[in-house]
């Protein structure tokens, strides 16, 4: 019987990273094996080997584990950018403020020399010059600490270098793609990638075992020849 490879995608799930997880976990040698040569190469085509198969579950399972894994990291990188840029906000407008306030703070201390000033007037003053200079403390206080978040590290793991992301199927196909070929060459030979050729097929089929989202073939194809002519001009 052909396999049903995109079967898992449509059902429900309590939770998506477990569906992700479930449909990780399909990708046996035995699944993809059926995959290529149902749904892929064809039965009239040579197969590839055994091993072949093998190695390329593994790295199947691999990529989805990985794709995975990234998902609160990319939050935590989220959230760090955020932190950067209130930073980076705060640093702008915290010295305005206290511009502001120490201008204030200087109307009121004169403020009786040019106005007839009863006991509420003075009460009144004294309280708004008290919370002023407060403010002035508080806001010299905030732009102190904003010199010590610097050794805070609050730095994108992707900015850093330490992963590249992989939020869409856009982010990993090109790659993916380039290791099926290669693990795949020794029984098909060279394959080009084209719109709905044997690389657009088998990625469409795996696109949602590995992220769980789902994609036209066409659409597959089409970024996969126009990523291998980028790359073939650079």
């Amino acid at each position: 019987m052909p396999p049903r490879p995109r079967k898992h995608i449509d059902s429900a799930g309590s939770n998506s990273m477990d569906r992700q997880a479930e449909a990780a976990a399909t990708i046996t040698p035995q699944w993809l094996a059926e995959l290529l040569k149902y749904k892929v190469f064809g039965e009239s085509k040579r197969q590839p080997s055994g091993e072949s198969i093998e190695h390329l579950a593994g790295y199947l399972r691999f990529a989805a584990t990985l794709h995975k894994s990234q998902r609160p990291i990319a939050q935590r990188d989220e959230a760090a950018t955020r932190t950067r840029e209130s930073i980076s906000f705060l640093r702008d407008v915290l010295p305005g403020f206290r511009a502001d306030a120490v201008d204030n703070a200087k109307a009121l201390e004169g403020w009786e020399k040019y106005h007839h000033v009863t006991e509420d007037d003075e009460a009144l003053r004294k309280s708004m010059l008290t919370s002023t200079v407060a403010e002035i403390e508080k806001i010299d206080g905030a732009i102190e600490a904003l010199k010590h978040l610097d050794g805070l590290g609050v730095l994108s793991v992707y900015q850093a270098g330490v992963l590249r992301p992989m939020n869409t199927w856009h982010d990993y196909a090109y790659p993916v793609a380039l290791v099926f070929i290669d693990m795949m060459r020794e029984s098909q030979g060279a394959i080009a990638m084209s719109l709905t050729g044997p690389v657009a097929r088998f990625m469409w089929h795996i696109i949602p075992s590995l992220s769980e989202e789902r994609a036209e073939m066409g659409t597959v194809g089409r970024f996969l020849s126009a990523k291998a002519s980028e790359a073939k001009a650079g």
